[in-house]
């Protein structure tokens, strides 16, 4: 019951939230990435976090499947607990488990435990470092981390977003997609259990600057060492 309570939360806090009160963060704006982030530049205060999420962070940047495999927890959707239509797989009576992958269109997808490399290893080879537009260049850029949820770490979740420009299915040309990797922290330990994917234009759907809206809507830079 937690976890799958704890999905729906974090669905709701990572594609629903707004900007924070007082105002919109400012829009994040992509640089140049650098070969490695450090995790001195790392934006909010638990290191326990920011040393896994350095692992995902230049693992986005250099291109490794595995290594950003090795900070997947799993996900568990007992499907009979789960609202209409969020996992679209699910069916009376399953209990569904491992990487949530969130799109707008399609909900949350769930990839088993034994496909993460194979599945993130496709993702990162979509990848067009050739595409350039306003935001950028078409490699992963790594955005900075939000934060959603109560001072509490067993409560609380991290968003590292990040862009990229990426192919779609079947060899379509590439472009701005945009994401975050939803870190919770399980038995002590952190990793992400949910990615948030999806193209700038579909996230416009229903956002309408999602680079300020997406990942709880505040979005601290990682700052480059």
């Amino acid at each position: 019951m937690r976890k799958a309570l704890l999905a729906v939360v974090v669905l709701l806090a990572g594609c629903s939230a707004g900007p924070p009160a007082g105002g919109p963060s400012p829009s994040p704006v992509v640089t140049p990435a650098p070969t490695f982030l450090a995790s001195a530049g790392c934006p909010v205060t638990d290191t326990d976090f920011c040393a896994r999420a350095i692992v995902a962070a230049n693992a986005l940047l250099t291109g490794d499947p595995d290594a950003l495999a090795s900070v997947v927890t799993v996900e568990t959707f007992t499907c009979d607990e789960m609202p209409a239509g969020v996992v679209p797989a699910c069916r009376p009576g399953q209990v569904l488990a491992g990487l949530g992958v969130f799109a707008v269109a399609t909900k949350i997808s769930v990839v088993p435990t034994a496909d993460y490399t194979g599945w993130l290893s496709d993702l990162l080879d979509r990848v067009d470092p050739g595409f350039t537009d306003e935001r950028g260049p078409g490699r992963f850029a790594v955005l900075g981390v939000g934060t959603c949820g109560p001072d509490d770490p067993d409560r609380r979740s991290y968003h590292l977003s990040f862009t990229a420009a990426l192919r779609g299915a079947g060899g379509q040309p590439a472009e701005r997609w945009l994401g975050s990797l939803e870190f919770v922290r399980r038995d002590g330990k952190w990793g992400y259990a949910l990615i948030y994917l999806d193209t700038v234009a579909a996230w416009r759907a229903e956002h309408s600057d999602p680079f300020r809206s997406l990942a709880c809507g505040n979005v601290q830079p990682w700052t480059v060492i």
